[in-house]
């Protein structure tokens, strides 16, 4: 259905009347005063520590040119824990004019905690005229970040069959700087452990003994001066009881790999509920120090083949390695408990044997290279060969390894460029490695 071009025109134009008359009113709206606005509030808010907490001054209300309702009463003040925390009724009324007011609670912990910032803000309070009162929009804040107060030092601990017996330090208060700030009262002492608890001390004495406390828990203790506080020191977990190491450990080559063995740890005079969970293989070859070679194995036996070759990938004949072990158990808690270490045992590995008779010429361009497969005598403890590893190092010193079968005892090489190229050829026996034979071999003039 098609209207008339003044009927369009009609239409629009309501529309358009429709829509200013809307943004009109709420312009209109937007520009009234909010409930309270109008109210002088106070201004300058300004915190600052004191020895027995925080103190709170603000300027009263300029109230010069305002229309009030009432006299000014008294004054409202809000406190905030931290950027983040929520603005909270702290004094809902102060009944008085008074423009001064200090913070004695200690903040939400009971005291300020040291490196917190801690925010106020502050409302006037007038007689609204009927026998009630009416409230100011509140004033910019105050902060005041509370005092990081000397904390204890040198913190020491001894697990003992009565307990976890505490030592420290007590703070140096010696400074000048620190002149006029309140005295120390006492420490405060939270366990993190099994009891996760709190112990207040009311007592300068620097000393704590924690009765169910293990070495298990760590400990914190601050220092308490009045309605402050220092930061945290920390007590670090104790050191477990010993616990007993594997014994009689030895080791020979297998031809899967090299294999150590050992005896379980003798627990019959152990006084812990634990039990053996796995063990940690320590390797060493060509370093002076053991290096964890399997961190757990996660497994009771008393017997590892150990077949994580070097970064080659193969054991390599002649060379020794070796081992120690250490016994791992967990309790009730599942907290781990280390042995020391076993003593130790070497285990070689067999010279295998490497390939005879390694040669190469030079033919038609290209380096010729024969070699004879080795004569292999010994018994089921050594892998049967599994093939050959060729090395080449061009004139520019860079290398390239060929892997070739059994069957294999010729290649052929073509060069490329004029120099010297070296060959290195090895026999492998799975993951074991003979000693390697070399040949050297030059192309054109150098």
């Amino acid at each position: 259905m098609q209207y008339p071009a003044h009927t369009i025109r009609k239409h629009l134009g309501l529309s358009l009347l429709v829509a200013v008359g809307g943004l009109l009113t709420a312009m209109a709206v937007s520009l009234l005063p909010a409930s309270g606005n109008t109210l002088p509030k106070p201004s300058d808010v300004d915190v600052e520590v004191v020895s027995t907490g925080m103190k709170v001054t603000w300027e009263e209300p300029d109230t010069s040119n305002a229309t009030l309702p009432g006299q000014l009463l008294s004054y409202k003040v809000e406190r905030k824990e931290g950027l983040s925390g929520e603005w909270e009724d702290f004094v809902n009324d102060t009944k008085s004019t008074t423009t001064t007011l200090i913070d004695t609670t200690g903040g939400d912990s009971g005291r300020f905690e040291a490196g917190i910032a801690y925010y106020y803000r502050v409302s006037a309070i007038y007689d609204d005229g009927n026998d009630g009162s009416t409230t100011s929009n509140p004033s910019h804040h105050g902060v005041r970040v509370a005092p990081s107060y000397p904390m204890p030092t040198d913190l020491d601990r001894d697990d003992t069959t009565n307990g976890t017996e505490l030592e420290w330090v007590p703070p140096d208060l010696s400074s000048p700087s620190l002149d006029g700030i309140p005295a120390l009262s006492g420490y405060q002492v939270t366990v993190n452990g099994s009891s996760g608890s709190t112990h207040t001390l009311a007592s300068t004495a620097s000393t704590y003994t924690h009765s169910s406390g293990d070495f298990k828990d760590d400990y914190e203790i601050i220092a308490i001066y009045g309605k402050f506080e220092s930061r945290e020191a920390r007590f670090d977990q104790g050191t477990p009881p010993p616990v007993p190491a594997p014994t009689n450990l030895s080791g020979s080559a297998k031809n899967q790999g090299l294999e150590i063995t050992w005896d379980a740890p003798d627990l019959s005079d152990i006084d812990l509920d634990i039990d053996i969970v796995g063990y940690e293989i320590l390797r060493r070859r060509a370093k002076p120090a053991f290096e964890t070679h399997d961190s757990n194995t996660n497994s009771t036996s008393t017997t590892y083949l150990d077949n994580l070759t070097e970064s080659n990938g193969f054991f390599i004949a002649g060379q020794e390695y070796t081992y120690q072990v250490r016994a791992i158990y967990k309790d009730d808690d599942h907290y781990e408990y280390r042995s020391d270490p076993s003593d130790s045992a070497t285990v070689s590995v067999p010279n295998y044997l490497k390939p005879d008779n390694f040669s190469s010429e030079v033919s038609g361009g290209d380096i010729e290279l024969e070699w004879d497969a080795p004569t292999i005598s010994w018994n089921a403890n050594r892998h049967g060969l599994t093939g050959y590893r060729l090395t080449i190092t061009t004139p520019s010193n860079t290398s390239t390894t060929v892997s070739l079968g059994t069957g294999t005892t010729s290649y052929t090489y073509d060069p490329g460029a004029n120099g010297t190229y070296t060959f290195q050829i090895v026999a492998i026996y799975f993951i074991f490695s003979s000693g390697f034979d070399s040949t050297l071999e030059s192309i054109g003039s150098e």
